[in-house]
């Protein structure tokens, strides 16, 4: 086969195209999950939340980092986003990180875009609320299309 200009310009696109489409998914996000505080006479709750899904749910997992000389982890609820299914719940405690997985069964989508994914309770000693004692990492954010699939323009914050 013979290469015209034209062939090597649109290669040459694709090329950047493809070079540029993870960093735009970072400019321009899929969804984000996040952290909203609050606090009972009892508790301090995490809220774990999402918003402006673009891919539709089948799993999640994080670690969150909490001070524990200042919370004490005591339980946990599932939100809102799951009011029309009942997905799988691990959560683990390893010293300062509690570890979560959240997934639906196979062949189970939400398409929820917003919503409460999980509640964590705390118990606390302090008498002002303290949000950046607690922290997100090893995120992953999963839809299933023929396969389990991890998205990673999906944005995590506290």
């Amino acid at each position: 086969m013979k290469f015209h200009k034209k062939h090597i310009i649109t290669l040459l696109c694709f090329g950047i195209i493809a070079a540029t489409a993870p960093l735009l998914g970072k400019l321009f996000p899929e969804g984000e999950i996040y952290l909203t505080h609050s606090d009972s006479p009892n508790f301090h709750i995490i809220e774990v939340k999402a918003k402006d899904l673009a891919q539709p749910f089948f799993g999640t997992s994080f670690h969150l980092h909490f001070n524990q000389n200042q919370y004490e982890y005591d339980h946990f609820s599932l939100g809102s986003f799951f009011e029309e299914s009942d997905p799988l719940v691990q959560i683990a405690k390893s010293g300062d990180v509690i570890m979560v997985g959240l997934s639906l069964k196979r062949g189970s989508l939400i398409k929820n875009k917003k919503g409460t994914l999980l509640k964590l309770f705390f118990k606390t000693n302090e008498t002002r609320l303290q949000p950046h004692s607690f922290s997100l990492s090893n995120a992953v954010y999963s839809t299933y299309d023929n396969g389990r699939k991890d998205i990673d323009s999906v944005r995590f914050s506290e």
